[in-house]
Formats: C-alpha cells, sequence, structure tokens
C-alpha cells in the first residue's frame, strides 16, 4: 500500500503543477484478500484530494487483472519496458501504470 500512497500523492502534485496524466493500478493480487485489497486502495484515493478524478481522463483508473484485456496487458508492459520501439505510440498509451503484485 505505500506504493499506492506514494503514486496516488505524486499524481495529486503533478496535477497541481498542471502536468495531467492517467495513474493506472493494476491489481493484480491472486490471493483471496483481492477485493479488501481494492476497497483499501479506493478508500485510499476517497480519502484524499483526489477522489473526484477517478475514473476520468487525467484521473487514477484501478482495475483488477482480469478486467484488463490481452491486448491492453501487452501495451501496458511494453509501455513500462525502456525501449526505442515506440510501444507507447503503437498502443496510445499516455499514462503511467503501477503494478501490484502481492
Amino acid at each position: 500500500m505505500d506504493l499506492v500512497r506514494q503514486l496516488v500523492q505524486a499524481h495529486a502534485y503533478w496535477r497541481l503543477k498542471g502536468l495531467v496524466v492517467d495513474l493506472v493500478i493494476w491489481n493484480e493480487d491472486h490471493a483471496g484478500y483481492r477485493q479488501l485489497l481494492h476497497e483499501q486502495i479506493m478508500g485510499l484515493i476517497a480519502a484524499g484530494i483526489e477522489a473526484n478524478v477517478t475514473d476520468r481522463p487525467g484521473g487514477i483508473f484501478v482495475r483488477l487483472a482480469d478486467q484488463i484485456s490481452t491486448e491492453d496487458r501487452i501495451c501496458y508492459k511494453r509501455s513500462l519496458a525502456p525501449s526505442s520501439s515506440g510501444a507507447e505510440e503503437h498502443c496510445g498509451i499516455k499514462s503511467i501504470v503501477a503494478a501490484l503484485r502481492k
């Protein structure tokens, strides 16, 4: 949860400075507590100044791994890897992805 907290705080700071980006929090937790973790993440966002920017352009998107299509997974993962392949442009991604693994 510390990583999520830091990313949400960074997102709020960036917005205050005029940098509008999408923050995608990708929850890959496969344990029995997946719903609990999802609720904790949503509660963290709702408690802060970012509560009104969920699921909106320039906001925060929280997704369970099974909600993300295979094509999108490939694009997101390519956008995280440093390369000169232009995957970000090919996939149309302008977001920061936080892959959560518990």
